[in-house]
């Protein structure tokens, strides 16, 4: 079994606390205040103020907290004074942060300071190159890294004070901004949705932000969210689910859609946002569905029976790819490596299920590789083609054992769920890696079952609970356990929802 049922009837939340090893107190921001008086941040500021009277590039990251970052530090040098532009990498043509070219083109426009946000802190031969030239580099990323000591300065989460260790990229900018002008609600909720975005642990400040987030946002028109979301946001997951997507599609398309257009997006008037969002949506809209044709194909391709599942075809779009990878990791419950190949080059991205470590895993052939990074659960990478052959050879060379990974389900009865649960666990969210949302699982009690167009199924577990899933394998499964999330209901008022993970 999977899972590993933990009694919490008429107790979920103590139970969930003491099962994390989590304090309800730590929770709590009464006394937390800004420190804005750190060693590293009053230095990052002061070159900053050194070097006004120079031109300023920006180069961001090409996901939500990239684009976030650089709206952020977009808005500080504007009302610095400072003469700047920005550039977000292409996903295809640049890949990743700086590289040389972009240094190339920096030099021959006359810029004298590179300000990297979200990337660069490992960028050594492009800073080096821009240093030859006479350029200045600062940086403001949260990425790993074992020593920088060519660029002119760096912000970094590992060099300022506890609360502050795990800032992302737009997180730091933010930062940095509120240090030198007043709170700005708008800037303050892109820094919290990059920090939503990027699954960083929320604590101190990170709890800090999004929760000033959520108050903004029910009391301000913060219509940039609001026209990506379709409607008014009352829910983290309006942003998870609905927000963040739109803006991590435009790299993911890259060639339909230039994610330099969202910095503009974020930092215009409403007119002019309204004017642009069915063409957002419709981006996304085209993401899910290469998304979904995608996997459809690369299942037809894969041998199941191999130890790393590695599918590729040329029609994979590189931006596609660790989506596509993270559905067919979940049906197979398997290392799962997607690949593109286009003009010689295998790019894509690989996912592993939980308790399995694919960056270890691919670590030793990095040598082999263009590029290579990521985590535990997530890799991603290029190669040569004529690297194909060893590097399945290597793959399937291991001695891999999957062993099961059970995740912690809280078992409850239908009586204990009612809305006063739902606020009670509402104080700990946004959740992260580090606090994660409790799945919880009720017995079968004869649930009256609904079919709704034809493929989604329903349980009216009361008159105030129901439980959904579009997922059709459900449609006729029987069960003893149904596991799943807690939700307000968004079509009746006062109604709460269980979104189904599975039926067991």
């Amino acid at each position: 079994m999977k899972y590993r049922l933990i009694p919490a009837k008429g107790d979920l939340i103590n139970i969930y606390l003491k099962n994390n090893a989590l304090n309800k107190a730590d929770f709590l921001l009464n006394d937390f205040t800004v420190d804005h008086n750190q060693e590293a941040l009053l230095a990052f500021k002061d070159k900053l103020l050194e070097n006004r009277d120079k031109k300023f590039l920006i180069v961001g990251d090409y996901d939500c907290d990239g684009i976030c970052g650089t709206v952020i530090t977009k808005r500080l040098l504007e009302k610095l004074d400072i003469a700047h532009n920005f550039y977000i990498p292409s996903r295809v043509r640049d890949g990743y942060g700086l590289n040389e070219s972009i240094v190339d083109k920096a030099y021959a426009n006359s810029f004298d300071v590179l300000l990297l946000v979200d990337n660069g802190i490992v960028a050594d031969e492009a800073i080096i190159k821009a240093k030859e030239k006479g350029m200045k580099v600062f940086i403001i990323d949260h990425h790993e890294f074992e020593k920088q000591d060519h660029c002119d300065i760096y912000l970094h989460p590992t060099i300022l004070k506890e609360g502050y260790k795990n800032l992302c990229g737009a997180a730091l900018a933010y930062l940095l901004y509120s240090s030198f002008f007043d709170s700005d609600d708008t800037l303050l909720s892109y820094a919290a949705l990059a920090t939503l975005a990027d699954m960083v642990d929320v604590e101190a400040y990170n709890r800090y932000l999004c929760t000033e987030m959520m108050n903004i946002i029910k009391t301000k028109d913060i219509y940039q969210l609001e026209l990506l979301n379709g409607k008014k946001i009352n829910s983290y997951d309006d942003l998870s689910f609905n927000v963040i997507p739109k803006i991590n599609a435009f790299s993911r398309l890259d060639g339909l859609a230039n994610v330099n257009f969202l910095v503009r997006y974020l930092l215009e008037n409403r007119s002019f946002c309204q004017s642009k969002i069915n063409g957002i949506t419709y981006i996304n809209d085209l993401r899910r569905k290469y998304s979904r044709d995608m996997t459809n194909k690369a299942v037809s391709l894969i041998n199941e029976n191999d130890k790393v599942i590695v599918v590729s075809d040329e029609s994979f779009k590189e931006g596609i790819c660790g989506l596509c990878a993270n559905r067919l990791m979940n049906i197979y419950n398997k290392c799962v490596i997607v690949l593109s190949h286009n003009e010689g080059i295998y790019k894509g991205s690989g996912r592993c299920p939980l308790g399995f470590d694919i960056y270890r895993l691919l670590s030793p052939i990095k040598d082999n590789l263009l590029t290579f990074g990521g985590h535990e659960q997530a890799v991603g990478l290029s190669f040569n083609e004529e690297y194909y052959d060893d590097f399945i050879k290597y793959l399937q060379s291991l001695n891999i054992v999957y062993e099961e990974y059970q995740q912690d389900v809280y078992e409850i009865d239908l009586d204990d769920i009612n809305g006063n649960l739902l606020k009670e666990l509402a104080f700990f969210q946004p959740y992260s890696e580090k606090v994660k949302e409790p799945l919880i699982a009720l017995k079968n009690n004869n649930y009256q079952r609904t079919i709704l167009k034809e493929k989604y199924t329903r349980f009216n577990l009361s008159n105030r609970v129901s439980a959904i899933t579009f997922d059709e394998k459900y449609k006729n499964r029987e069960f003893t356990y149904l596991i799943g999330y807690l939700r307000p209901d968004t079509y009746r008022s006062n109604n709460i929802s269980i979104m189904i993970e599975d039926l067991i």
